[in-house]
């Protein structure tokens, strides 16, 4: 199950005040989906040689790699028979993979009797003085590429090794050859890691150290195009447009700098439709509902420069089951954008409505006089957890409605996905990247464990860039609590979870999926 389809379907968990006899009837109300973080090395199945992972195409972008890297033992597949390749991967697993690669043994470095599963791995990267930071959580490709060119024997800056990458043929960039285009904050993937390496060893025999001063001379980064000011700034439209028919529908362009095209129809009877949004390996879905018997929704191109194929299936509103194919394969709507800003965490979607004239004024409104986005992402969270209540009602029925910012904003009454819809929608406003993030949350304080918990996927909360990093923030945690004895939300402004280290945060939260966009 995608983040997009889980966010709508969790009961967002919360901090509460209870005696012991509620705890059965707590747990069972919040238990919902299925996914556990990774702490340890998966476990593969040994039948995997073959190759034909059932999630991963014969034209799959990464294919030849995931082939290249199962035949020589560098990773393998699920017992499921699926590879995962969209699986964010830890630093941990990375340097396995790595060094597996170039032959080199994980355990040949472990001298403890109990050491992890990744202990020889790691002493082997210290030994080669790589940059190394959290050893089991998401890697970030920026990590990766500093990594690399260490191997590759550089002492560089972050932004210099992923330049040393473009140099080296080791990588294209996620949405193009710069360094804002290598998104070197994002997690990298399972189908990332082994490109990667396999494209290291198409140039480098042997892994290198990393010396202790920046010697050979890191490389010269070409001049990177100046961002907008304001990432949500309008921008005029490619002129003249040409629009594009198809049946029932019609899209306002096949060609934009702006990021954003306009989907129009008209029918006979209501309908829910399914939209389908690809460029390259990265693909969206949406479903909307037609009103009036019309629709006319924004169709937003996030990831940059390029063709995007926009594709339609739809059914009968009152209808369950599957989607009828109307718009798709050759027949698929073509959009050329030339707009080459990266818009991934900064534009609309269904349920944050950040271009929404209430969210833009009130964001305004928060955040008057204040410089930084650090301080108005700071003035934001607050605001929510101080003025948004839990709805204690949905959160003890299992109700699993969900509400999008401007909804939040119109009941002021939200469980976790509210919360987050509206903290999006009013960061990405004022052009600060937001990403929603779907985990497990646990009650530490009150005697649950990750070892004796049932709950999965039961939790939504934010990460925002800001000062050149992810910041998490749970405005439902830090908004107060639910007294079960009254069944009542009692607000409780706390900053406990806003920007917490890694390691108090993982006490209490687990991620399992971040937003695609």
């Amino acid at each position: 199950m995608k983040l997009t389809e889980r966010i709508r379907n969790v009961v967002g968990t919360f901090p509460k005040k209870f005696s012991s006899k509620h705890w059965g009837k707590r747990t069972a109300a919040i238990a919902v989906a299925c996914a556990v973080a990774v702490s340890s090395f998966p476990v593969f199945s040994e039948a995997s040689s073959a190759v034909q992972f059932k999630d991963t195409s014969a034209n799959y972008w990464a294919t030849d790699a995931i082939q290249w890297a199962v035949e020589n033992s560098i990773v393998s597949g699920y017992s499921d028979g699926t590879f995962k390749p969209s699986k964010k991967v830890s630093q941990a697993e990375f340097l396995t993979m790595l060094v597996r690669a170039y032959g080199v043994n994980p355990k040949a470095q472990a001298n403890e009797e109990k050491a992890a599963w990744d202990e020889g791995v790691w002493q082997f990267a210290q030994q080669m003085n790589w940059v190394l930071g959290d050893r089991y959580e998401a890697v970030s490709r920026g990590s990766v590429a500093v990594i690399m060119g260490n191997a590759l024997g550089y002492a560089c800056s972050e932004d210099e090794n992923i330049q040393l990458l473009y140099n080296n043929g080791l990588s294209n960039g996620k949405t193009a050859k710069t360094i804002e285009g290598y998104a070197k904050n994002e997690g990298l993937t399972r189908a990332e890691a082994v490109v990667f390496i396999r494209n290291a060893k198409n140039v480098l025999d042997e892994l290198q150290a990393r010396p202790t001063a920046a010697a050979p001379k890191c490389p010269t980064i070409p001049k990177q195009p100046e961002p907008a000011k304001n990432a949500v700034e309008s921008i005029k439209e490619i002129s003249p447009l040409t629009p594009q028919t198809e049946g029932s529908y019609k899209l306002s362009t096949s060609v934009t700098n702006q990021s954003k095209v306009m989907l129009n129809g008209s029918f006979a009877a209501e309908r829910d439709i399914l939209v389908r949004v690809t460029k390259g390996n990265i693909q969206e879905k949406e479903v909307y509902t037609t009103k009036g018997k019309k629709i006319d929704v924004p169709l937003f191109l996030r990831h940059g420069a390029g063709e995007y194929t926009i594709e339609i299936f739809e059914r009968d509103v009152k209808a369950t089951g599957s989607y009828k194919s109307v718009i798709w394969g050759k027949k698929a709507f073509l959009v050329t954008n030339k707009d080459t800003r990266d818009m991934k965490y900064l534009l609309p979607t269904k349920f944050v409505e950040s271009d929404h004239a209430r969210i833009i004024e009130l964001a305004e409104k928060i955040t008057k006089g204040l410089k930084t986005d650090a301080e108005k992402t700071k003035a934001i969270h607050d605001w929510v957890a101080k003025n948004v209540s839990y709805d204690v009602k949905s959160y003890l029925q299992g109700d699993l409605s969900n509400h999008s910012a401007i909804e939040t904003l119109d009941r002021m009454n939200a469980i976790c996905s509210g919360y987050v819809h509206l903290t999006a929608a009013l960061n990405r406003s004022l052009g600060i990247k937001t990403k929603i993030i779907n985990g497990t949350a646990i009650w530490a304080e009150d005697g649950e464990t990750w070892a004796n918990t049932t709950k999965q996927d039961n939790h939504a909360w934010v990460e925002v860039f800001v000062g050149g990093k992810w910041i998490t923030q749970d405005p439902t945690w830090n908004a107060g609590y639910v007294d079960f004895n009254k069944n009542k939300f009692q607000f409780k402004f706390s900053e406990k979870y806003y920007n917490p280290t890694a390691k108090e945060f993982a006490k209490t939260h687990r991620k399992t999926e971040e937003s695609p966009y």
